[in-house]
């Protein structure tokens, strides 16, 4: 029943061998032969081209995997930044340097007659355009400047630990830009506050010292602030109470009958 003389239905004079389950051949044909084997043999598996196309495929499927995992985490460094990214992202200048450059300018300030007498460059006319800085939160209004000390806190002319009640919270608040500058050290905040609470007051002398620091030592110190979100404002204010109504927006209780 063969086909060009073949037997056993071979093609070309191939013949079917029961005993090892793929088609001989006798008149040479390679392609035949190898798709056979690659079909029918079940030996150690070491002709069979599905089970190879499958790893490839898994392979494939892993490398796809690596891929979207890796383009995944630039999104998510983009988007959700840790410590690691920020740092990574903004700080292409030296602290070091950038310290002793705040060290160098203020040491220049203070030998040479003090705040009264300092001024940063000669196209401000005031120095007092130079030396104080505001902040505001919500009703709260704060003037700031620093002067050579060691880590003390002066607001209103009262001991500042004393005037904010000992709250840690509203404390590190204040000096968390000197601290992120390890400068803490070396000065007093002077501050003048009027309106809103304590947490309103120490959130206003925090972005006035803030502004002071940027503007006053360097504008490269602006990226390592903004990593921290130390130059953003929340500008929320609490909603006015309207007439009618027993809050902003909190109405009585209505019954229809």
């Amino acid at each position: 029943g063969g086909v060009n003389g073949d037997t056993g239905g071979g093609v070309n004079g191939d013949t079917y061998d029961q005993s090892e389950g793929y088609w001989t051949e006798t008149t040479v044909n390679p392609m035949l032969l190898h798709k056979a084997k690659t079909i029918y043999s079940d030996k150690d598996n070491k002709n069979n081209n599905t089970l190879n196309n499958f790893f490839k495929e898994n392979t494939n499927e892993d490398k796809k995997m690596k891929q979207d995992n890796t383009i995944e985490k630039e999104y998510s460094s983009i988007i959700q930044p840790t410590d690691e990214d920020i740092m990574n992202r903004y700080m292409s200048f030296n602290l070091f340097n950038l310290l002793c450059d705040i060290k160098d300018e203020y040491d220049y300030m203070f030998e040479n007659g003090g705040i009264s007498k300092f001024c940063f460059d000669n196209t401000r006319k005031q120095n007092k355009e130079k030396l104080f800085f505001l902040g505001k939160k919500k009703r709260a209004i704060a003037t700031v400047f620093l002067e050579k000390g060691n880590n003390n806190l002066i607001i209103n002319n009262r001991d500042g630990y004393q005037y904010l009640q000992y709250q840690i919270f509203n404390i590190n608040k204040i000096f968390s830009p000197l601290l992120h500058l390890c400068i803490n050290r070396y000065f007093n905040v002077v501050a003048k506050v009027e309106g809103g609470g304590l947490s309103g007051q120490s959130v206003a002398i925090f972005h006035a010292l803030v502004k002071y620091i940027v503007y006053n030592f360097s504008l490269k110190i602006k990226p390592y602030f903004r990593s921290f979100n130390f130059m953003t404002v929340d500008s929320r204010k609490v909603e006015r109470k309207k007439y009618g109504l027993k809050k902003a927006r909190k109405k009585k209780q209505y019954s229809k009958r």
